[in-house]
């Protein structure tokens, strides 16, 4: 981190700690005196030589000669402007390109409500490193919008870039101001704060290159809703020659049934428990020029192989050209479980795009740079991929013997969700269950995916929250799974009525839903659990699948693999060391390259249902060695015992059952150390 960089986080967390002290609606009146002192090193307010400053007269003068629209807005009856304003003063606004008010904004937002709307601003190098690619200097004649602008960094560096680059040409430099204020340069954002911050920031850089200022004019940022609005002139469609933004991460479960119903009427890509960012891909290309458009959207790669995204996948193919993904994985620009990564779309709509050029972005020293690594698959799934490996993953696919393994299952289904897990299963340990006398026919021995090891899995019992049991308030009757009659458990109805008033507060509960209060989110019928299954965590950095014989119930972090009712425990067996073998986890890596944060992969039915599987025969000497290898291997963790070389010989095992030549496990096995 630079010096420059080190000043500028120093100040925005000493203002942070200085506006705790007010209450947040305050943050408004803050943002406004900060711009005002800022355009004030370059144009001097009268009203600010002299004290006791008269907030009612430095409004006026700021109105006069800043901009009447933004500092109309400022609050004279605010009680804690003297004291933001003489902060201010004795700590002036710095000189830089960073985004000092949108991070103060993100700081003094409540985490949950930050949550809610799926805030998560683009950092300034990100955003520069984007435009280089699509050199904006050159053609300054461009029309952009970004529909979800947050506090304006892609607009802050757009004009920036434009009024850097003519600083010593004043007729240009006005004519790039007046591109702004004639609605050249627009932002959207639905939260009120934020679009504030958006035109002050505008504002500033128009007074930082000193250049002629219209204060009867408006910087043309809007607090709207650009997915719901239907009215606005703003949002029409094909108007828009460059289209960039960053837009909120929210999953379907956040949006209200309302919303969910107006987006499903509107958006093509609305199917599925889509996430909102999904539609904001649409609705920048239906934004965008059809004639020559350029987009560039930062967001989650999730939607590349994910179920809910094969629509917006669709939408991509049909209407816009994809030419370049940036993978953002090696640099995490924001803080969220997902990682990210740039799209970059253009019109006209090519006949043939098969594939995109595929970059990742990494951090050297002070700077982002860009590796080129291979292509975007734009089959059914996107997947990225080395030019070397297209060989590979073809012969293995195309092996006489393979066939998916949703051919061979009974289900993949993922566990029970209590939403409610401290009641339900945290505390529930042998000596609890002992303790409170809870009738032991509705209490089962629990997995989560913490106690998933590859092979098999540690469970006690006796841990806290860890290895416990869960109170399933269900009953099995003739094959079949009900909800309990309370006043038949009096202890387990003692227990549950004591925590009555929080399981009441479930959202679903208090739905209703046909639920009872008791209930959990997602039960399952007890037949889920029972018999033989291979379980998988959902979310792990390695294949970790695990053979259960014991019927244990498990929960919404584990998904089970049950075969079809003619297979054997043998089968299960040999299909367990493919499942953990590193052909398979090559193979997850093509079919779901997208990680979390944590470097984990999610293990989900529509990946898993894809693998290509190739079940010998029985009397087949290869079958028999693997199932007596992975017998071997289960009886050796069983006793603690080293089975590093026994895995090695599962790998080669199940090289040998798909056919590769050395030259293709040496790919298989250089691509897996280098991720």
């Amino acid at each position: 981190m630079n010096m420059n960089s080190k000043m500028t986080n120093s100040y925005i967390l000493d203002a942070s700690q200085f506006l705790k002290k007010f209450v947040s609606k305050e943050l408004d009146t803050f943002s406004l005196l900060y711009g005002l002192l800022y355009c004030n090193k370059y144009v001097e307010l009268a009203s600010l030589l002299n004290k006791p400053y008269n907030i009612e007269q430095i409004k006026l003068e700021a109105m006069s000669k800043f901009n009447e629209e933004i500092f109309n807005t400022l609050n004279v009856n605010s009680l804690s402007a003297l004291k933001m304003l003489d902060w201010l003063i004795k700590n002036p606004p710095p000189e830089t390109d960073e985004d000092i008010l949108g991070s103060i904004y993100l700081i003094l937002s409540e985490g949950e409500k930050r949550k809610k709307l799926g805030e998560h601003y683009t950092r300034m190098d990100l955003v520069n490193l984007i435009y280089n690619e699509y050199k904006v200097e050159e053609n300054i004649e461009r029309k952009i919008i970004d529909p979800a602008c947050g506090s304006g960094n892609f607009l802050v560096a757009y004009l920036n870039r434009l009024l850097l680059k003519f600083n010593d040409n004043a007729v240009l430099k006005r004519n790039i101001i007046e591109k702004l204020y004639g609605g050249e340069i627009i932002g959207v954002d639905i939260q009120k704060n934020t679009c504030l911050i958006a035109k002050l920031r505008l504002l500033m850089l128009i007074f930082k290159y000193s250049c002629q200022n219209n204060p009867k004019k408006t910087i043309p940022i809007y607090q709207l809703d650009s997915l719901s609005n239907e009215k606005s002139e703003i949002l029409r469609e094909n108007q828009y020659d460059l289209v960039v933004t960053n837009p909120p991460y929210l999953r379907y479960h956040s949006l209200n049934v309302n919303q969910r119903k107006l987006y499903k009427k509107k958006y093509y890509s609305a199917k599925g428990k889509y996430d909102l960012y999904t539609l904001f891909i649409e609705k920048s290309i239906q934004l965008v020029n059809k004639k020559g458009g350029k987009i560039a959207i930062v967001t989650s790669d999730k939607f590349m192989s994910a179920s809910y995204g094969q629509a917006i996948r669709e939408y991509v193919e049909d209407n816009v050209y994809l030419s370049k993904v940036l993978d953002l994985s090696a640099i995490f620009p924001f803080k969220a479980a997902v990682l990210s990564a740039v799209y970059f779309f253009e019109t006209p709509k090519r006949e043939v795009n098969e594939f995109a050029i595929w970059e990742k972005v990494v951090q050297q020293d002070e700077s982002l740079s860009v590796n080129k690594l291979g292509t975007v698959n734009l089959g059914s799934y996107w997947r990225y991929n080395f030019p070397l490996m297209e060989g590979v993953i073809k012969k293995i696919n195309e092996h006489p013997k393979v066939k998916y393994l949703s051919e061979y299952i009974e289900s993949i289904l993922v566990g029970f969700q209590s939403t409610a897990d401290s009641v339900f299963c945290k505390q529930i340990t042998n000596e609890f269950i002992n303790k409170n006398k809870l009738e032991k026919n509705l209490v089962f021995p629990m997995l989560r995916g913490k106690n998933l090891r590859r092979w098999t899995y540690q469970w006690t019992g006796d841990k806290e929250g860890s290895d416990t049991f869960v109170l399933y308030p269900y009953i099995e009757k003739s094959g079949m799974t009900h909800r309990i009659n309370l006043e038949d458990f009096p202890n387990v109805n003692k227990y549950l009525s004591a925590h009555k008033p929080e399981l009441e507060q479930r959202k679903y509960i208090k739905k209703r839903n046909g639920k009872e209060w008791y209930e959990l989110w997602v039960e399952r019928s007890h037949n889920t659990f029972k018999n033989i299954k291979i379980l998988t965590p959902d979310l792990s950095s390695e294949c970790r699948f695990s053979l259960d014989t014991s019927g244990f119930f498990y929960n919404g972090t584990i998904y089970a693999i049950r075969l079809k009712a003619n297979f054997s425990l043998d089968d299960y067996k040999f299909l367990l060391g493919i499942l953990n073998s590193k052909l398979t986890l090559f193979i997850h890596k093509q079919l779901n390259p997208v990680h979390l944060n944590s470097k984990r992969f999610r293990f989900q039915s529509p990946i898993m249902k894809r693998y290509p599987i190739i079940f010998l025969d029985k009397k087949d000497t290869l079958y028999c060695e693997m199932v007596s290898l992975v017998d071997n291997i289960l009886e050796a963790k069983l006793m603690k015992g080293d089975i590093e070389k026994k895995e090695t010989k599962v790998d080669d095992l199940v090289y040998r059952i798909y056919g590769l030549r050395k030259e293709e496990i040496d790919i298989i096995e250089n691509f897996l150390s280098e991720k």
